[in-house]
């Protein structure tokens, strides 16, 4: 296998893939998070793997926002992000 290089990172088609699934993600979520201090948008990270990725958010509040708490995004952050990613990838 090639060594990784800054310009192109990946070394296979499904390195590639699972990173711009992430990074849709990570946007999307942002999208959908409501803001006050900017603090929760913020603090979106991904972390990625031959086996797959992760999105997070460590906001010591994002669980009430995510139960709908905030009037800015009522349905929460996951089940518009999932409807949009689904749309999107259609």
């Amino acid at each position: 296998r090639p060594p990784r290089s800054t310009l192109f990172p990946y070394t296979t088609l499904s390195d590639l893939l699972v990173n711009a699934t992430a990074e849709l993600v990570q946007t999307t979520a942002k999208k959908y998070t409501p803001i006050k201090s900017g603090k929760a948008r913020g603090s979106w990270n991904k972390s990625t793997s031959r086996r797959g990725f992760t999105v997070t958010n460590e906001t010591p509040y994002i669980g009430r926002l995510e139960e709908g708490y905030s009037k800015q995004q009522p349905r929460g952050i996951s089940t518009p992000t999932i409807a949009e990613i689904r749309r999107k990838t259609r």
